[in-house]
């Protein structure tokens, strides 16, 4: 008799779909090469996982909290996790206390992966959350996986011996990763019923969600495999990826937990970005794919290097995790990327995957849109203000909701932002549909409303970068001078702060003055700024920026400006007719 057909995300992953050779190296330290896993040894060093971390006590259901950097062996420790039956949960190594706290009290951790790195922080977050320090792995040397095991018996992992196996080490003191491959070798957990394969969490994945403070999705064995699905195309050349962001996120991990093991693809992954190195690792490696965000866009539009020249084998671009105008990315393709390169915004949110983007070849690529939703997903567009559903004929903005076997199982200890019953789920961003692509106008909560006129962040930062002077920036709405309205404000970091004839708060304003109307003008002012708080995915976290305005005593000081007579005469009449509204 046969066996049942797994259905399980790490069955799923090592189910190859084309024939390679097995000895091909598939996850590849981009700064030490001969670093590598090929399908065998990724398939040996999770066996080995799953009887270590069985051997360690854990057991189904239960979370480990990966504190570790990007490295070649990120996507076995998740498989590893998974297998034994547990929960996977990567977070950023530079969380301070506070951060890597909120996380902890909502995932409920038995057990955590560090490094050096993270340590500090780590230990302190365990005993405040009542993790024993023996349960804390330190991954302190990349190379000791590929080294040769010795393993403590022959036999598979015997589920009785689990908590009385003295080779894991002092109670009182923290393991190393190595201890958890001395346990023999033990197949991972399979799922073979679709009700268990969608109701069985995988992993969690920190978002910062429609509103609120940061919190976990929870994704199941059948969110992440749809997600692959709806994503991945062949095409016709051999596919090298070149992954520098952040494994822990979902734009980061997308192409990595499952293209390359089901279709010999190799990634070259990065332990963190660097321009530089990341430009001349695309050529070093032949890499055909990129995927970036926008601030690493604009560092690339303004850079010396010769991007061309070293961006040359790429042939698919994406750019996502936050807004960006069509205007940088135009700059970009023309200055950087070959005729045959494809350029595409790809849109998504944590909790739904990657539901637009164009692929490789696309005829009809709008670098103003995020591109063709993709398959799997369902949407309905709403009226922000009244409810009402809108069609997408009518071409007006409109909040955009979601309906997929690919959207999350929830949040981990937050309610929902579904309606109880309902299976739609609200993204929180405006958009407009034209011939089936899809514009991203803004988020809900992000729209600057200016004397009923609507603002979109990402538009007057898009013009304000174009400044050579201006190293990045964020735009937020803040209170007008007489409170009656919202204005928008910018942060900007200058270029080069120490030049005595850096850029100034006129020459930003007015750089937005001569490109846009008149309403997207900076009447909040313009702040210098020495860092721009931003997300992992380099989304910014424009509500720091709102509660920087709130704390600040008398706010920005607007661009020292002369009003022409009819701007004068425009204010004085808007003034009026403020002043007369409020006394009806």
């Amino acid at each position: 008799m046969s066996k049942p057909t797994a259905l399980d995300f790490v069955s799923f992953a090592f189910d190859a779909q084309r024939d390679y050779e097995a000895t091909k190296p598939l996850f590849i330290d981009a700064q030490v090469p001969d670093r590598s896993l090929n399908s065998i040894q990724a398939r040996s060093l999770v066996r080995r996982l799953v009887s270590g971390f069985r051997a360690a006590g854990l057991g189904k259901g239960e979370g480990v909290l990966v504190s570790v950097s990007n490295n070649y062996l990120y996507a076995a420790l998740l498989y590893g996790i998974i297998g034994f039956g547990g929960i996977a949960c990567g977070v950023n190594a530079a969380y301070k206390f506070e951060e890597l706290d909120h996380l902890t009290r909502q995932f409920e951790p038995k057990s955590i992966i560090a490094t050096q790195e993270s340590l500090p922080t780590v230990l302190a977050v365990a005993q405040a959350n009542k993790i024993p320090i023996n349960r804390i792995f330190l991954l302190d040397d990349l190379a000791a996986p590929l080294e040769p095991i010795s393993v403590t018996s022959d036999q598979e992992y015997n589920p009785s011996q689990a908590k009385s196996n003295s080779s894991l080490g002092n109670d009182r003191e923290t393991r190393s990763f190595t201890d958890l491959l001395h346990h023999g070798e033990s197949d991972w957990m399979t799922l073979h019923s679709e009700e268990v394969v969608k109701t069985t969490p995988a992993i969690f994945y920190p978002t910062s969600g429609t509103s609120g403070l940061p919190k976990l999705a929870m994704l199941s064995h059948q969110n992440l495999i749809e997600q692959h699905r709806a994503i991945y195309r062949p095409v016709p050349y051999d596919v090298v990826r070149m992954l520098c962001l952040p494994c822990f996120h979902m734009f980061g991990a997308a192409w990595l937990m499952a293209c390359p093991l089901r279709y010999g693809e190799p990634a070259y992954i990065m332990q963190r970005f660097h321009l530089e190195t990341y430009l001349r690792n695309l050529s070093r490696f032949g890499a055909t794919e990129a995927y970036i965000t926008p601030p690493i866009v604009h560092m690339l539009n303004k850079t010396p290097l010769p991007v061309r020249e070293l961006m040359s084998t790429v042939r698919w671009t994406g750019v996502g995790g936050a807004p960006i105008d069509a205007g940088a990315l135009r700059r970009f393709q023309q200055a950087a990327l070959q005729p045959c390169t494809t350029l595409s915004q790809v849109w998504g949110m944590t909790e739904i995957g990657i539901a637009c983007l164009f692929h490789y070849g696309d005829k009809d690529v709008d670098l103003a849109a995020v591109g063709r939703l993709q398959p799997g997903y369902h949407i309905k567009l709403v009226d922000p203000e009244t409810g009402r559903e809108v069609a997408a004929e009518e071409q007006v903005p409109a909040e955009l909701l979601v309906r997929s076997p690919n959207i999350m199982m929830g949040y981990k200890a937050t309610p929902s932002p579904r309606e109880e019953g309902s299976a739609w789920f609200p993204t929180g961003d405006l958009v407009e549909v034209r011939n089936g692509r899809f514009y991203i106008v803004g988020r809900n909560k992000e729209l600057i409303k200016t004397r009923g006129w609507q603002v979109a962040p990402a538009e007057v930062e898009g013009v304000i970068m174009q400044h050579p002077g201006v190293s990045d920036c964020a735009v937020v709405g803040v209170s007008s001078s007489d409170g009656t309205t919202e204005v928008p404000r910018a942060y900007v970091i200058r270029k080069d702060p120490g030049a005595a004839a850096g850029v100034t708060c006129d020459d930003v304003y007015n750089i937005v003055k001569t490109s846009l109307a008149s309403y997207k003008r900076l009447e909040g002012g313009v702040v210098f700024v020495d860092t721009i708080p931003r997300t992992a995915s380099g989304k910014t976290q424009r509500f720091r920026l709102v509660g920087m305005a709130a704390a600040s005593s008398d706010g920005a000081k607007p661009a020292e400006k002369k009003l022409s007579l009819a701007e004068w005469a425009r204010k004085a009449a808007w003034k009026f007719v403020s002043t007369v509204k409020q006394m009806l």
